[in-house]
């Protein structure tokens, strides 16, 4: 510590120079230590407290951002979808299944699939199954291939057509434009898989139509090209394909008789003559559109399947085998472009000297080789 007299003698000499005695901004013993650091300074020190603010609050924001969005989420209430309905659970008994290692096991259980009720139709012909009501020959002998079937007058000799086309109830849309816009006498195939079935067969019957059934079967190329669940296998066991029949003959009512949906390794199998036992059994008709490399024979085939995307050579083509044979029978699927052009063609073909008839008016009329 300095003597007393010294600093006396230096405030004496600042005195005389005609200024004021030394002051210190700061504590000698916190310049001794922040002076090292760079930090004596006011100025440095108010710089460095805005850079260190920033990042605090860089850091701060995300961080509270992610605290209140996982408390949203842990925190918030559930609400239900607007279109949530609540379903009663329909308790279907399952037939003993025998074993096969060669069949793919099936990708949607048939047993959780609604089956189709409230259809209009004749009890008489009514079968009750695990899977709904399938059709029967009533027990005075009738069946459905004449109760179902659309009256038409015996026109002689004259040629006929009858236009079967396929693949409705999948697309709602066109399948409503189609019950709307084709003729009557066209016949209409449903799909077993369509989506309301109950709706569009009811509307379709109370305009009198013509209905087939179509029974998905195994094509050569499975399972690359799939049939769906309800698909007859070559090599199922037969309470397997039995079980998968009454699982689509229950899906809708009213219609005289089936048609295929895809096939061709079943049809060339042994098991396609227990189906066709089957379908005799329950008084309905069975038309194949002869596709899918099918060589089975015996079946009651139509004369051509036409080409959605070559529709009016294909309508000309029938109408010649019309003329030729004296009946045609043709199957097409559904697009929205032929429910716009098979009404103009229906309208022209009397002009051409041909009905256009239902199925059912041609399937068992003899043609002419």
């Amino acid at each position: 510590m300095p003597k007393p007299a010294a600093r006396s003698s230096r405030d004496k000499a600042a005195a005389q120079a005609g200024t004021h005695p030394a002051v210190d901004s700061a504590p000698r013993s916190s310049v001794r230590f922040v002076a090292p650091l760079g930090l004596a300074s006011p100025q440095v020190r108010s710089h460095l407290a805005k850079k260190l603010s920033g990042l605090i609050l860089a850091i701060a924001f995300p961080v509270g951002l992610a605290t209140s969005w996982m408390w949203t989420f842990l925190h918030e209430p559930e609400l239900p979808l607007p279109f949530q309905v609540s379903v009663e659970p329909i308790a279907t008994p399952q037939l003993p299944r025998t074993a096969s290692s060669t069949i793919t096991p099936l990708k949607v259980p048939l047993q959780d699939q609604i089956p189709v009720a409230g259809l209009a139709r004749d009890p008489r012909l009514i079968e009750n199954s695990i899977h709904g009501a399938v059709p029967r020959i009533s027990a005075d002998g009738l069946k459905p291939r004449q109760v179902y079937a659309r009256p038409f007058p015996d026109a002689g000799a004259q040629p006929r057509i009858s236009l079967v086309v396929t693949g409705l109830g999948l697309g709602l849309a066109v399948t409503d434009k189609a019950l709307m816009q084709l003729p009557p006498a066209v016949t209409l195939a449903f799909s077993p898989y369509g989506q309301d079935l109950v709706r569009q067969v009811q509307n379709a019957r109370q305009d009198n139509r013509e209905l087939l059934l179509q029974i998905p079967m195994e094509p050569y190329d499975f399972p690359a090209n799939d049939a769906g669940p309800a698909m007859l296998a070559a090599d199922a066991a037969a309470d397997i394909n039995t079980d998968r029949l009454l699982w689509s003959l229950a899906r809708m009512t009213g219609y005289v008789g089936l048609t295929n949906l895809q096939g061709g390794r079943f049809r060339d199998s042994p098991a396609m003559q227990r189906f066709l036992e089957q379908v005799e059994r329950r008084g309905l008709l069975y038309i194949d559109n002869g596709q899918g490399r099918a060589k089975s024979g015996g079946l009651r085939q139509a004369h051509l399947t036409l080409d959605p995307l070559a529709l009016d050579e294909g309508l000309s083509e029938l109408e010649t085998i019309a003329k030729t044979r004296g009946v045609a029978i043709g199957i097409v699927p559904i697009t929205p472009a032929l429910v716009e052009k098979i009404p103009l063609w229906a309208h022209e073909l009397p002009t051409r000297g041909i009905l256009l008839a239902p199925l059912s008016a041609s399937f068992d009329r003899p043609s002419h080789p």
